[in-house]
């Protein structure tokens, strides 16, 4: 081969090195293209067939070594629909083969790509910056899940949400002990008890469970507003309500029931001005609501109970508890010790050592009352299914469930779900209704009203979309014109056994080769969302690789340069 063979081999060095040359010069020139998987250059020498003694260095050939398992940096973005993927994994796109006026259609092949500069066009659609279509999965709104596994062209134009009629209110809340409530009931006084009698007709779960308009005035001042809510029906239509508590029998009642033991009730027991005043054995004795007892002003322990009793010139009594849990107050004097005052309902909190007489600050009292101390107290849940009635048409609705309550404040029993049929609110028909309890308790409160810890229903009327945002999970979500943020598709993400092995095409786009293997949808990436994968070819290595390649080529030249002179010489020495 000699001095031809040199010179061919110096030459198969310039292609290498233009071959590498082109592709550091893409490099550089795609150092700012989104996900660009940057390409190198690998040199193979190419040996003659020769005896061992006499082989020779041969020519040489480029190929290029593709990036496409390496990441680029991922950058933040304003744009909600821009994603990229931090990990393994490729976007499934389809590219457009054209249009028939109403969109794009499609080829029937998939590419695959990591370019994530994804924006809705005209038709809904999201696409790239290089013009490919991105794929996924649908979502059953209503289920929240995938509808089947086939990938397709997500389109979100004009997407419409349709309304969703209420079928579950969730509730709780917390029912003070003492509810401060302006309608007394006679037959137990002070206690604010809801009084069915003041009403036209029972508004209690033994009777009609109704509050008819002529009654509305009573029944609020009797009971405790417990919020209020909009639900909707099937055409997502709007209906406001009013929930409140009425308690309608309770036991964990103040200490304002004194009986004597073997004689009449009390005669006389007086609350005006807040104060509670009765006599023992004709010796009128008055308990102060100020007084700031153990257990807060105007309740008293046994002790403070003796002593605030014996304060009364003529009176000596001890405090005790019998065997019913029932406050005794027993006359040392000359009344004798078969004389004694039984304060009923006093052990309240379940702890005679720890209970105390309340008399709450203008609260009514007699001497007649519950006279045992059961420990449970219950109450009726309504909801307002007529805000305009008046007269006798029903304004209020018992949901027709005892909420019952032990001496811990928890319900006993349990109650989970209250099923309420054929609501109909101001004339609006929402079909059948489950109300979801969820925290119901009877704790004592400072101020005596209801706290409501958790109120909201599951549906919702109709809207428009306005935007999407993607999750980590890879979820497109929607937000709607009706508050709702609803998943709309599912985008899944693909891996492949040699994914350098890919064949680029335009646009940062891969198709599938057969030493890539298929693609495999379930890659372990994850999706982040407003963010962009950056070009993974580093500057500064390409300036190197440029010097070196540029060194290289040079070299090749001054080979064919030495190897024509030689051929001049040769032939100059035959002449």
């Amino acid at each position: 081969m000699g001095l031809f063979g040199a010179m061919n081999t110096a030459v198969n060095g310039l292609q290498s090195q233009s071959f590498a040359l082109q592709n550091i010069s893409g490099n550089i020139a795609n150092s700012q293209t989104i996900a660009y998987k940057s390409i190198g250059t690998s040199f193979v020498d190419l040996i003659p067939d020769s005896p061992p003694g006499r082989q020779i260095a041969g020519g040489v050939i480029a190929n290029s070594v593709s990036t496409n398992d390496v990441q680029g940096a991922i950058q933040n973005s304003s744009v909600s629909t821009y994603m990229a993927i931090n990990g393994v994994g490729f976007f499934a796109v389809k590219q457009p083969s054209g249009t028939n006026g109403s969109g794009p259609l499609f080829n029937t092949s998939d590419l695959y790509t990591r370019r994530g500069d994804f924006q809705l066009d005209q038709y809904g659609y999201l696409v790239n910056g290089a013009g490919y279509y991105l794929e996924g999965i649908p979502i059953d709104p209503k289920t929240g899940n995938p509808v089947g596994n086939a990938v397709a062209p997500l389109q979100f134009n004009n997407s419409f949400l349709p309304a969703t009629a209420t079928t579950t209110i969730t509730y709780g809340a917390n029912l003070p002990s003492y509810p401060k409530t302006t309608l007394a009931n006679p037959a137990f006084p002070g206690s604010e008890l809801l009084d069915a009698t003041a009403f036209a007709v029972n508004p209690t779960t033994a009777g009609s469970g109704t509050v008819v308009g002529s009654d509305v005035t009573n029944f609020l001042n009797s009971s405790l507003d417990g919020g209020s809510i909009t639900a909707y029906n099937v055409s997502g239509q709007a209906v406001n309500t009013q929930l409140r508590w009425a308690k309608i029998s309770a036991s964990n009642l103040p200490a304002q029931n004194a009986v004597l033991s073997g004689s009449a009730p009390l005669g006389t027991v007086d609350a005006s001005g807040g104060n509670i005043t009765f006599d023992i054995n004709g010796t009128t004795v008055t308990l102060s609501s100020a007084f700031a007892g153990s257990g807060g002003a105007g309740k008293y322990s046994p002790l403070e109970l003796q002593n605030a009793i014996n304060s009364t010139p003529g009176i000596s009594v001890t405090a005790a508890t019998d065997a019913a849990g029932h406050l005794m107050l027993t006359s040392t004097g000359t009344a004798g010790a078969s004389d004694s005052v039984t304060i009923n309902n006093f052990t309240g909190s379940g702890s005679p050592d720890a209970s105390l007489l309340g008399y709450p600050a203008g609260a009514s009292a007699t001497a007649s009352g519950k006279d045992a101390n059961t420990g449970t107290d219950t109450w009726n849940l309504f909801y307002q299914s007529n805000s305009s009635a008046t007269g006798s048409q029903v304004a209020w609705t018992n949901v027709g469930v005892n909420f019952t309550f032990d001496s811990t404040g928890n319900l006993n029993p349990k109650i989970s779900s209250v099923p309420l049929t054929g609501v109909t609110i101001d004339g609006t028909a929402l079909g059948n209704i489950a109300i979801k309890v969820n925290g119901l308790t009877q704790f004592s409160s400072s101020t005596g009203s209801a706290t409501v810890t958790s109120l909201n229903q599951d549906g919702y009327p109709p809207g428009q979309l306005q935007a999407i945002t993607i999750s980590k999970e890879g979820r497109i979500s929607g937000s709607f014109t009706n508050g709702k943020n609803v998943d709309l598709a599912q985008i899944p993400l693909y891996s492949f056994a040699s994914p350098n092995n890919l064949k680029s095409v335009d646009g940062g786009a891969f198709a599938v080769t057969g030493d890539s293997g298929p693609a495999l949808m379930g890659a372990s990436g994850q999706l982040v969302g407003a963010a962009l994968e950056g070009s993974n070819a580093d500057i500064a290595d390409q300036f190197t690789k440029l010097i070196v390649t540029q060194q290289a080529y040079s070299a090749n030249t001054r080979v064919i340069t030495t190897a024509n002179q030689m051929s001049q010489d040769m032939l100059n020495m035959l002449r």
